[in-house]
């Protein structure tokens, strides 16, 4: 309504100055109207894009690893695995039970393939690349006299575990019996052997994927080993 009157009283003016001068501060109030809103609107986007800002670089200084807390038994023998928020030391009997399970493994001869695949894929859980570990190992399983699966197809090798003992603060002692039967079940003979085994525990990092967590989840890994039959 105001438009309106206000068009009339402009058509009304007969004084082209008076008309020009009206029309200049009409056009001006709507400069400044939009101006307004221009900033307005600017400075909600940048109050958005400050606000977005500070959430990338707080996700990014979170850490984007996840944390396993790990139940044992009475044999330090991991039972299950759930998310956690710090992680635990690691305990001895823990790093006992990994090495007994990591020589089970590597010196297991059995005609299931699959049961071996499994055996020989969880002793690579346990290595690093570019360690004496890694590099004995892939020797060990590619050598014809010691590849599990050519040997299963004669024998079969089961270990019995006697102790594994700490020699210093990263080197342990295990010390176990090895079984060897025909595949009929006959009795072929048992060896005493010890082996020498250095392992360092790896923090995870923002890199370890959740796979590699699931599969070691304390980061208990051999650095390297020395094996040897003991003379009876």
């Amino acid at each position: 309504m105001f438009h309106k009157e206000r068009s009339e009283k402009i058509k009304e003016t007969n004084n082209p100055y008076i008309d020009a001068r009206i029309n200049y501060r009409s056009n001006e109030e709507k400069e400044k109207s939009n101006t307004r809103m221009w900033q307005i609107a600017s400075l909600s986007a940048l109050f958005i894009v400050a606000i977005l800002a500070g959430g990338y670089v707080a996700e990014k200084k979170e850490s984007k690893f996840i944390p396993y807390i790990v139940e044992v038994n009475q044999l330090g023998q991991s039972m299950t695995s759930k998310i956690a928020q710090r992680a635990i030391p690691t305990d001895p009997r823990i790093i006992k039970a990994t090495l007994a399970e990591f020589i089970s493994n590597l010196r297991l001869v059995t005609p299931d393939s699959e049961l071996q695949k499994r055996a020989i894929r969880k002793v690579y859980y346990h290595l690093l690349d570019n360690t004496p570990g890694i590099k004995q190992t892939n020797e060990f399983f590619s050598d014809d006299k010691s590849n599990p699966f050519h040997r299963a197809e004669k024998v079969i090798v089961n270990c019995e575990i006697l102790s594994v003992l700490p020699q210093t603060k990263k080197s342990w002692q295990v010390t176990w019996l090895e079984h060897v039967r025909s595949h009929n079940g006959d009795d072929l003979g048992t060896t005493r052997r010890t082996g020498i085994i250095q392992v360092i525990v790896k923090e995870n990092t923002n890199d370890t994927t959740e796979d590699e967590i699931r599969r070691n989840p304390l980061g208990i890994f051999i650095q390297s080993y020395a094996l040897s039959e003991e003379i009876q």
